[in-house]
């Protein structure tokens, strides 16, 4: 059987993992799905701030007993019900945990780990977002939270939807975000118009390329290493999810 490498080591790190079961199904649209998932120990240690996620190990069918982990984010809990929502999007081609998401069905079982973070948002304004479909979760986060929170604070959001309709996703939400097929360009425009300070503090995630070409750009602009965070949620060309 082979050895699941990184779920040893963060055992060895005594990250703990949670056993816990399948108790809804949704299609949100015909590619993302969500999954709520009954986890009462683990729901008691989320700390309910936006793009708080977790890592959902799920078998690779391509070597027997093999688990992959990935991260989603947490977009709903009920401390009460003991339950937590993730939205996992469905990928062509199937990577493991889409693969596992296109099978998943009530009862069934898997294992989910979490370590506590902190929010990555920022207090300065303003802030700007740059995503993609596989980091549409975390986006939707956001602006939920900051729309309860801190409706005063100004939030660009630059979506590439990768030809998906977002619309009925994002509802009025929808009016914070302009979609595009290059963020990355959307920002150094933000910056070479109207500076730095309008750019504000930075969080993305979007592909692995992606995001070394923001880096660039962010270098180029003169944003802060402590004004941003930037995360790949994928690889172009691998089945990732």
């Amino acid at each position: 059987m082979p050895v699941n490498v990184q779920r040893g080591y963060m055992r060895m790190l005594r990250i703990a993992e949670h056993y816990v079961t399948v108790v809804g199904v949704e299609d949100r649209t015909s590619w993302l799905r969500r999954v709520r998932l009954y986890a009462p120990d683990l729901v008691e240690t989320l700390r309910g701030h936006p793009t708080e996620w977790i890592r959902l190990w799920v078998p690779d069918s391509t070597r027997d007993g093999l688990l992959r982990q990935r991260g989603y984010t947490v977009v709903a809990s009920s401390p009460e019900g003991g339950w937590l929502d993730v939205d996992l999007v469905l990928h062509h081609p199937d990577g493991p945990a889409s693969a596992w998401t296109r099978a998943v069905r009530v009862g069934s079982k898997t294992v989910v780990s979490f370590t506590p973070q902190k929010p990555h948002l920022g207090h300065q304004q303003p802030l700007t977002v740059l995503a993609d479909t596989s980091s549409l979760p975390a986006v939707e986060s956001v602006l939920s939270h900051l729309a309860a929170e801190a409706p005063e604070r100004t939030v660009r959001v630059f979506l590439d939807a990768q030809g998906h309709d977002v619309a009925g996703l994002l509802g009025p939400r929808l009016a914070k975000v302009q979609l595009t097929d290059d963020p990355v360009a959307e920002l150094a425009a933000v910056a070479d118009n109207l500076g730095p300070d309008a750019v504000g503090f930075v969080w993305a995630g979007l592909s692995r390329q992606r995001i070394s070409a923001l880096r660039t750009a962010l270098r180029s602009a003169g944003i802060a290493r402590d004004s941003q965070h930037v995360q790949a949620y994928w690889i172009e060309g691998k089945p990732f999810g």
